[in-house]
């Protein structure tokens, strides 16, 4: 009896074992992924939405504290998210972009 026990429950057990192992070796994968994708997607958002204010402010001459601050923070998301330094020069532009407390910006 013990016998069988060893010879044929081990093989089951180490069945189930590895079995489970490649099951949440591919829910590990699939959930990097998605991850991943999910970054990469937050990080076009947040550079489209710099190039967006960007165009803006320059077009209107001007920019409040406010809104200069809102873009600095979504360029330091950016790069936190591994965002490359493509947009530092707009960065550097709208620093130089007169301050005014009432500009009509968005």
């Amino acid at each position: 009896m013990l016998e069988f026990i060893l010879k044929y429950w081990t093989q089951f057990l180490f069945g189930v074992m590895a079995s489970s192992i490649f099951f949440l070796y591919r829910k590990i994968i699939r959930h990097y992924r998605v991850m991943n994708y999910t970054k990469n997607g937050v990080k076009v958002l947040l550079k489209g939405e710099i190039v967006r204010r960007y165009q803006e402010y320059k077009k209107l001459g001007c920019i409040s504290i406010f809104d200069r601050e809102i873009i600095n923070d979504l360029y330091q998301e950016y790069k936190n998210l591994g965002g490359n330094g493509m947009i530092e020069d707009m960065i550097e532009d709208i620093s130089d972009i007169s301050l005014d407390t009432e500009c009509g910006g968005g």
